[in-house]
C-alpha cells in the first residue's frame, strides 16, 4: 500500500465506507476528506468519485456490473528493500572516505639533511618547453644520493575545447607526450605528484592516465589535485615534523603579489610549513614566521615553457627564471634555516653536498 488511495484500491478496499458516505448526501470532496481522516491514507476529490462512480453508488448514473478481472500476474517490484539500500549507501561513503587518504601521506626519512627538487609545469609536449634545461636539472638531481622531486602538475598540453586548435601547431604527438611524460617520472624518486588543469583535461570516464603512469612509475604519492604531506624523521620523535601542502594552485589572486595564494594557505592552515604550487607559469616565494615561530616558505613555480605564442598573444609577462627549485632541509635545524630554498638547482645540490660531508 502506498502513502496515496488509487481508485481502485479504494472501491476495493473500501465499499462499505463509500457507501454508508454516499447515503449521507456527501459530494467527493466530503467524501475524499472523510476518507482520509478515516483510514489515515490521503485520498484525493477525484479518487473519490472515480471509486464512487466504479461501484455504482453516483446518484443518477446507472453503472453496469464490473468485469471480474484477476490479476493472476502482477508485475514486481525491482526495487531493492530500503534496509539494503542503506547500508549500500553507508558502503560507498567509508569507499569514498578510504580513497580520500591519497590527500594526506606520511613518510618516515632517515634524519639527515636531504633535498627536495620542486619542478614547475614540465608540459612535455609542448615546442615552447625547454627540454635542455629539465634534463639538466634531471641530472643534477641524480648526481647526489637523498635528492627527492614534487611535481606540481601539468606534464602535458592536453589541449580540450577552443584550445585544440593549438594542437595544429603541436610537433609532439599526443602518444608521445605520454610518453615523454612517463620518462619523467622514471628518471627520480617523486615524493609526490599533483595532477593540474591540463592533466584533468585528459581524464575520461573513469581514467586518470597520469595516476596510472605514476602508479608503474617512481611516484610515492599521487592525487589529481592536492596532497598534505607529513615527513618525520627515523628514531627522532623530539624533532618537529615537516609539513608541506602541494597543489597545482591555490585559490586567491593579487596582481601585486604573486604568492598571495599559496602565501594565505601558509598562513591560515596551523601545521604547514611549505605551501607549493605552480599554475601561472610565475614565480615567487615568501618566507616568513607565522605565530608560535613556524616559519612557512610559499612558492609557486614557474615551469618550463619558456616560449609560449599563446601567453604573448594574450599580453602576459613571460618570467626566464624559476622553473624549479631545490628545497634543502636539515631535520636536525630547528631554526628558520631547516629549509633553504634555491632558485638554482645546481647551487642547491652543491649546498646538500657540503651538508652531506661532500665538496661543494
Amino acid at each position: 500500500m502506498s502513502d496515496r488511495w488509487t481508485y481502485k484500491e479504494l472501491a476495493t478496499k473500501c465499499p462499505g465506507l463509500l457507501s454508508e458516505l454516499c447515503a449521507q448526501g456527501m459530494g467527493r470532496r466530503r467524501v475524499a476528506e472523510a476518507i482520509t481522516s478515516t483510514t489515515g491514507i490521503s485520498c484525493s476529490p477525484d479518487v473519490a468519485r472515480d471509486a464512487v462512480r466504479y461501484l455504482g453508488l453516483a446518484k443518477g448514473e446507472p453503472q453496469a456490473e464490473p468485469m471480474p478481472v484477476k490479476d493472476i500476474q502482477p508485475p514486481r517490484d525491482g526495487e531493492v528493500p530500503i534496509e539494503d539500500l542503506l547500508e549500500r549507501r553507508c558502503e560507498q561513503y567509508e569507499r569514498k572516505v578510504k580513497r580520500s587518504d591519497v590527500h594526506t601521506r606520511r613518510f618516515e626519512l632517515p634524519c639527515r639533511p636531504f633535498a627536495l627538487l620542486c619542478m614547475g609545469d614540465p608540459h612535455m609536449d609542448n615546442s615552447g618547453t625547454n627540454v635542455p634545461l629539465l634534463m639538466e636539472h634531471m641530472r643534477l638531481a641524480r648526481s647526489v644520493p637523498d635528492v627527492l622531486g614534487i611535481n606540481v602538475g601539468d606534464l602535458n598540453d592536453n589541449w580540450i575545447g577552443r584550445l585544440q586548435r593549438l594542437y595544429a601547431d603541436a610537433e609532439c604527438t599526443a602518444k608521445d607526450g605520454w610518453r615523454l611524460s612517463r620518462w619523467l617520472l622514471e628518471q627520480i624518486d617523486w615524493l609526490a605528484v599533483v595532477g593540474g588543469n591540463h592533466d584533468a583535461w585528459g581524464h575520461g570516464p573513469g581514467t586518470d592516465p597520469l595516476g596510472w603512469i605514476s602508479d608503474s612509475a617512481r611516484v610515492m604519492a599521487y592525487a589529481n589535485d592536492e596532497i598534505h604531506l607529513s615527513l618525520t624523521w627515523e628514531g627522532r620523535e623530539d624533532l618537529e615534523p615537516l609539513k608541506i601542502m602541494v597543489r597545482h594552485d591555490f585559490p586567491g589572486r593579487s596582481w601585486f603579489n604573486a604568492a598571495h595564494g599559496p602565501g594565505k594557505e601558509a598562513m591560515l592552515d596551523p601545521e604547514i610549513h611549505v605551501a607549493l604550487c605552480g599554475h601561472t607559469h610565475t614565480f615567487t616565494e615568501l618566507t616568513t614566521e607565522q605565530r608560535r615561530g613556524r616559519v612557512t616558505h610559499a612558492i609557486r613555480l614557474r615551469g618550463y615553457k619558456h616560449e609560449d605564442a599563446h601567453a604573448r598573444r594574450l599580453g602576459f609577462f613571460q618570467q626566464r627564471n624559476g622553473s624549479s627549485c631545490v628545497l634543502v632541509v636539515d631535520p636536525e635545524d630547528e631554526s628558520a634555516g631547516r629549509v633553504t630554498r634555491f632558485w638554482s638547482v645546481e647551487k642547491g645540490i652543491a649546498y646538500l653536498k657540503m651538508l652531506q660531508g661532500g665538496e661543494a
